[in-house]
This record gives C-alpha cells, structure tokens and sequence, in this order.
C-alpha cells in the first residue's frame, strides 16, 4: 500500500485522512485502527477519508492496519495538539476543555496548576466560575469573570460565546448550538507573533480582536466583533431606588445617579446616604416615577398633587399655573432624624427663572418654615421652623440656582450654587407636624402659596458647613450637567 500521509485533523477528530497518490478500489472494509472502529469512508480525488464511531482523543497514538496486507503506518494525531502547546504557554493562566468536565469542575490543563473552574447547569447552558483569587482578578481586565468592584460573577455560557473576550478567548462550534470545547483565561495580551496560531487553535471568530484574521471562522452566531460591557456595580441606595419601577432606568442614567451618590459619600465622608440626608429626591430624572423617589431610603417618596406639575424628563416638575405640587411625604417632626429642632436644611435646585411674587414659596410646611427664592424687592425671604420669617439673600432676580437653607440653633444660613452661608438671627422653634410641600407651603395639610418655579432636586438634611455645602452643589451639579440640563 502506497501512502503519502494519514492525518486526524484537529477541527474533525472523528475522520482519518489518508493521502494516496491516486485513487484506488479501497473501502471501510479494509482498515482498522485499534479502538476507533471503523463505519465509513469515502473518496475525494485521491484523499479517502475514514469516520470513526468514536472520537479521536488527545495524545492516542494510532497505528492504522491495512487488513489486506497486514501492513500498518503511524497516524499523525493532530487532536489536541494546540493543547500541549497553549498549555505550556506564559502568559496562559487557564486552559481547560469542557470533555475534562467532571464533578462540577473542569481542571486546569496549564503545566503546573491544579485550580479549575466551577461548573453548573444543564449541557449547553452552562455557568461557569473561576477561581477567586487576586490572580485571576488582575487577569480580567473584561470584567467577565468579576465586577468592577472585583465582586466575583457567574458566567453564562451566552456570554462567554456571545463576545469577543481579549483576556478570555473560548473555543466553540462554528454552527449552532455553538458547543463550547475549550476555555483559556490570559493573564497577559495575545503576542502579536502568537496571533495567528490562536485565531487558528482556538477556533475565533474573524473579527475576534476588531482586526480581520484569514486564520478566523464564520461564526453562526456572529456578524462582527461584538465586545463585552462590564457589569455595573451600584450603590445600595441605587439599588434600593430602582427597586420596584415600574419603569426601568437606561444604565447611562444609573451610572449617572450612581456616580452622584458616590460623590456626595467621598466628600461628605459618610458610608450611607442616611448618615447625612433623611430625604434626597433626584425629580430632574429619567421618569417622572423615578423623580418622585427618595434616594436615601426607601420612605418619604414624593406625591403629586393639586393641578398636577408637568414633568419633563432630566429637567422636573412645574407648575405652570402655581396650583399644583410635590408631596414630600417627610414630615420633620415625627421622621426626622438627620433633620432636628436645632440642626436642618432644606435644599432645592431651581432650573429657571420667575417673575416676584409675594407668596410663591418653593419649599415649606407652615408659616415660618417656609421659602420664597424671589419675595419682593427680589430677595430670598423664609426660614427653617424659626418664630418668624426674614430675608436671607438680596439681588436674587435670577432665582435658577441649588440653594440650602440650614438652621444652627438660633441662627439660620442661606447658601446659592456653593457659596459661602451668609447668616441670620432667628430663634427657633418647635418643628411643624406636617408633611413639607414643594413648589407651594402645607398649612396644616392645606396647599397653598404655588410657585411656578421648575424643581430639579430637594433635600432635608442636617445643617452644613460652608464646605459641604460645596460639595453638594458640585455633586448635584454634575449630575445635571451630565444630562446636559445644568445652570451654574
């Protein structure tokens, strides 16, 4: 028997491929291989190939036998043998096939490791898990296998054929189910000389890295590259925000929040949102369900009431007609906690300008606990549970503008877009039992004194220092400049 080669492809560990000179009368019938039966063969030009019932494995060493002779010629076993290589590779963190999978776990093939990867699920829809360990946090830098916070994740097996991992190349199937056979997790970037052979091993997908390898597949599943968006990790406030909207928040405008309430935490140096604020209401948001919600905890979300505010998304609430408003739902006298008798401050952004009005109070819950950011002669007048009501600020005929008003014992402060508080005599006196009104004042559970201001954002908070209050306003600041809809 005349042969040029007998090769088992990697890609196709079923077929033998026996190169002849040139045709000849040969069948299934006349070749055995120790282990692998033989069910079939067939002829293209002067290549016959054989099938194998059974699946050539990695690292066998094959002897074919032609039975008319009895003469025998080594197979060259070319399964697997991109795993010998990547094995022993730098730069290979993990290498493992998922034909290893046993027990829930498929081991580490790297030369020298004895760590694998925890798996869960029913064949083909798989979860995955790696090891937890500073290494392979380091090695992720797709955040596929941990979160930003570095918070481990359980991996799909959509996600892990679904994108184009730089630090997690996968070996699958090119056509539906696109079975996963093997997994690889890098602790260092593919070596420009070592490109080709891993688009070619590792079955990628043409565009793998965004630069088009004649050694990629077409991928049934894929078009283009496709890469991988970390998952975002949120505050617990965030979290309790959105839990139970109706309407969900797009993840741009959660990042947004999320970036405000780590701003306000990191320059108040506080760890909760309640360590400070007893409310925090975002109603320049992305719904006007979401605006009306307390950021601090999950209590004392606003309601809308009388002629209801218009909203209109990333900007708030107004009432046109100054007979509508937001119910704060916080009543200072029995739910404050941050908010006391002696220690306060209400808060408010106000995205536009007004024309003077006498009563229009943006913020209040009784005679002497109430603002007007453009009272007569267009000063701010009003007062935080004082006896009396007084002018805090003059010249104030742009009435846009994040204001605090604080109350320190007998002493009440006014600070517009972070500057520094200027102060006024005013005793104070006992809380008011009713619920804050914004864009009008509560007398006793009464709307009255509409303003036709838009509100972007309102607070009750304890009374802060010239400092904080700064870093309020750049924080609430930023985040309305992120949506394009800040003032300052």
């Amino acid at each position: 028997m005349t042969l040029i080669s007998a090769v088992v492809p990697d890609d196709n560990p079923t077929h033998i491929i026996l190169t002849f000179p040139n045709p000849a009368s040969l069948i299934a019938a006349d070749f055995s291989i120790t282990g692998y039966p033989i069910e079939s063969a067939s002829w293209t030009g002067s290549v016959l190939t054989l099938t194998s019932s059974r699946t050539i494995v990695w690292g066998d060493e094959l002897v074919l036998t032609f039975l008319r002779t009895g003469d025998t010629v080594n197979i060259d076993n070319q399964v697997g043998g991109w795993l010998e290589y990547w094995s022993n590779q730098p730069g290979v963190l993990f290498l493992g096939l998922m034909s290893d999978l046993s027990g829930g776990q498929i081991p580490n093939r790297v030369l020298g490791s004895s760590d694998y990867l925890t798996v869960s699920g029913l064949s083909g829809e798989e979860t995955f898990q790696c090891p937890n360990t500073p290494q392979y946090i380091a090695a992720d830098t797709d955040f596929i296998w941990f979160k930003t916070d570095q918070t481990r994740r359980v991996v799909t097996t959509a996600e892990l054929i679904g994108y184009d991992l730089q630090r997690t190349p996968v070996r699958y199937d090119d056509d539906s189910p696109n079975s996963i056979r093997a997994i690889m997790i890098r602790d260092i970037s593919v070596d420009p000389l070592e490109r080709d052979r891993l688009f070619t091993d590792l079955l990628l997908p043409f565009l793998w890295d965004n630069d088009y390898n004649e050694y990629g597949r077409l991928k049934s599943n894929r078009t283009g590259q496709n890469l991988w968006t970390p998952e975002a990790v949120y505050e617990p406030e965030v979290l309790t925000y959105i839990s139970g909207l109706a309407t969900p928040l797009s993840e741009a405008q959660l990042t947004r929040i999320n970036t405000l309430v780590l701003d306000l935490k990191s320059g108040l140096s506080i760890t909760n949102l309640s360590d400070y604020f007893d409310v925090f209401a975002l109603s320049a948001g992305e719904t006007s369900e979401s605006s009306l919600k307390n950021l601090v905890k999950n209590s004392h979300h606003g309601v809308l009431g009388g002629t209801v505010p218009s909203f209109v998304a990333l900007e708030g609430f107004k009432a046109a007609t100054s007979l509508g408003y937001i119910n704060s739902s916080f009543n200072p006298l029995t739910q404050g906690v941050r908010f006391t008798e002696q220690n306060n401050a209400v808060g408010f952004y106000v995205r536009d300008d007004v024309a003077i009005g006498s009563t229009k109070t943006i913020a209040g819950n009784g005679d002497y606990s109430r603002i007007m950011v453009r009272y007569t002669g267009d000063v701010v007048r009003g007062s935080n549970n004082g006896f009396a009501v007084g002018n805090l600020l003059s010249a104030n005929s742009a009435t846009r503008g994040f204001y605090l008003v604080r109350r320190i014992a007998n002493v009440i402060g006014i600070s517009k877009n972070g500057a520094a508080f200027s102060s006024l005599a005013n005793n104070a006196a006992a809380l008011t039992g009713y619920n804050y009104y914004i864009l009008g004042d509560n007398n006793a559970d009464v709307f009255r004194y509409g303003t036709d201001n838009q509100i972007s954002c309102y607070l009750f908070s304890k009374a802060p220092s010239d400092a904080e209050s700064i870093v309020i306003n750049n924080a609430i600041e930023a985040y309305m400049d992120a949506n394009s809809k800040g003032i300052q």
